[in-house]
């Protein structure tokens, strides 16, 4: 069996954990995918750090540990389910 008949033959749950454990990376496609279409969409919300004793730009997502384009979700997306958003997303030229 080659690489690539592997691949083929995953389900795509086995396909979803083999993509999150090789991209931990920044760049991965499905990680470039959620921020277009989610995180850039996401107002910035002005928020005081105690920390830094200033006020900083935040996210939603940041201060609630929530995304609210999934207020179903008790917590903020996976690695994993943005994995399987990504799959299961229409192609759009190409990307």
């Amino acid at each position: 069996m080659t690489n690539f008949e592997k691949l083929k033959n995953m389900s795509k749950e086995e396909l979803i954990n083999w993509l999150d454990e090789i991209g931990k990376i920044d760049d991965a496609p499905w990680v470039l995918w959620f921020t277009k279409k989610y995180c850039d969409n996401c107002e910035p919300i002005i928020e005081f750090v105690p920390l830094l004793q200033k006020e900083c730009e935040c996210t939603s997502c940041e201060i609630n540990d929530k995304c609210k384009f999934f207020p179903e979700k008790e917590k903020t997306l996976s690695s994993t389910e943005v994995i399987e958003l990504w799959l299961n997303e229409e192609i759009n030229d190409g990307k």
